[in-house]
């Protein structure tokens, strides 16, 4: 059984929720409304409301382990059980148009019973249709989940089942409804809809609105499940430490790249920093990308692209990847980047447990410059022991001038099988600093300088 470890006499930090940002959530592509995403990567759920509460709570990582522990211990439960959740789309849409009715609950009285149904006979409304049609869907909803496996194994279920197994038993039925065959329900008397219409919708509406959340609630449920099927997810591992921090992740990889290089790393709680070096293109940013998937969705209970991830829990990420110019300010890159590292240090300074992840750190400006400020920085954060670090650098010659006085950094590279073979790139993770420099390569790969040469040529 996977699951979180129970925390017990944590301090107070760790109530917080897990703090991240609009950048972070840029940088690992979480949501797109054009492009493939990793919401589309969990989105396996039958109905809209459904995909409306995954996208919710993919937006709501927690530091909360509590919460964490019953989505995972959930999602492991289900895995083991694979029973098939048939809910269509279809039944629930019509009992969600049945509720936004803006029409007064039917009376429960023999005589306006009667009255309707001729109303309706004589001229039919979509109102009445969809009443009806409502009805017939609460009742089909109702008898198929009360014989699915939340009633056969009830007294096995996880907290979180439990808990919307609880919302379900909220509505009951009346059994003399119950026990009408489904065929002769959807042949109903004007007495049977206007007695159940004012079941519905005016003694029971807020348990039957509850009943509906269920619904979405498994929904998300077993389209995680789906995706951990489909894409060989796995669940997080978290476990309780009194002081330090660890991350360890085997085989990750990111789920939209195809046919992908699986590769592990792990940070113990004496390593926090990882300096990654590697030629253009050579993979640097999709690989932490990945690592900050893993991290963050471990955060939401779900399940991860790796074959494994165990961690102790943390209290925010923080990534710098994709870092775009502001013009609307008259930033330049570089002053973006030291305001972007100013935000850093100072959500280190409130949060005791981070996860950093910065790629190319001080690109937009000069050689000097950058050399200075990725070892002053990568210096000091070796020296903040609970968080955890990711940088990627080309500027190769500030890992010997940290490798002199900085413990604690592990030096990895992502390389290429062939020097003189561009296209051979192997985005494996290495051990040691790459020293290998392709951007001259690649410039003339591109035939550029042989294009501009041609045009001085035409004057």
């Amino acid at each position: 059984m996977q699951g979180i470890t129970s925390i017990l006499g944590m301090e107070s930090r760790s109530k917080m929720k897990f703090e991240t940002d609009a950048q972070t959530v840029k940088d690992l592509n979480l949501f797109s409304e054009k492009d493939e995403c990793i919401f589309g990567c969990y989105n396996y759920t039958n109905t809209f409301s459904g995909k409306v509460l995954l996208r919710k709570q993919m937006s709501a990582p927690s530091s909360d382990f509590t919460t964490i522990d019953n989505r995972v211990r959930a999602l492991d439960y289900l895995m083991d059980l694979t029973p098939e959740f048939e809910i269509l789309q279809k039944d629930v849409a019509y009992v969600e148009h049945y509720l936004r009715l803006d029409k007064k609950p039917l009376q429960d009285h023999f005589i306006d019973a009667f009255k309707d149904a001729l109303k309706n006979k004589i001229k039919a409304t979509n109102d009445y249709y969809l009443i009806g049609k409502g009805i017939d869907a609460i009742l089909k909803l109702y008898r198929y989940l009360r014989q699915s496996f939340l009633y056969h194994e009830a007294s096995r279920l996880p907290s979180l089942l439990t808990g919307i197994k609880s919302k379900l038993d909220a509505l009951s039925i009346p059994q003399e409804v119950l026990v009408i065959p489904e065929k002769k329900t959807r042949r109903r008397s004007g007495r049977f809809i206007n007695r159940l219409d004012n079941f519905f919708r005016d003694r029971t509406i807020l348990e039957l609105k509850d009943f509906m959340e269920a619904i979405y609630e498994l929904d998300v449920l077993f389209s995680l499940v789906k995706a951990m099927q489909k894409n060989e997810f796995s669940l997080p591992e978290f476990e309780n430490v009194r002081s330090g921090t660890f991350l360890s992740i085997k085989d990750l990889y990111h789920p939209l790249v195809d046919s992908p290089v699986k590769n592990s790393i792990e940070l113990k709680e004496d390593d926090n920093c990882c300096f990654l070096t590697g030629p253009n293109m050579s993979g640097k940013s999709t690989f932490l990308k990945s690592i900050g998937l893993c991290v963050y969705l471990a955060h939401l209970g779900f399940p991860v692209p790796a074959k494994k991830i165990r961690l102790t829990p943390f209290h925010g990420l923080i990534t710098t990847i994709n870092l775009s110019d502001n013009l609307n300010l008259g930033y330049s890159h570089y002053y973006g980047e030291i305001q972007r590292m100013k935000y850093v240090a100072l959500r280190l300074e409130k949060l005791q447990r981070v996860i950093v992840i910065i790629d190319e750190m001080f690109r937009g400006t000069n050689v000097t410059d950058a050399r200075y400020g990725t070892e002053a920085i990568s210096a000091a954060f070796t020296k903040i022991k609970e968080s955890k670090f990711f940088v990627s650098s080309h500027i190769v010659e500030v890992t010997g001038d940290l490798q002199e006085s900085n413990r604690g950094i592990q030096y990895w590279h992502l390389g290429i099988g062939d020097e003189k073979d561009l296209e051979s790139y192997t985005y494996a993770l290495r051990k040691g600093v790459a020293h290998r420099k392709l951007g001259r390569k690649i410039l003339e790969q591109e035939g550029i300088l042989e294009i501009l040469n041609r045009v001085s040529d035409r004057g």
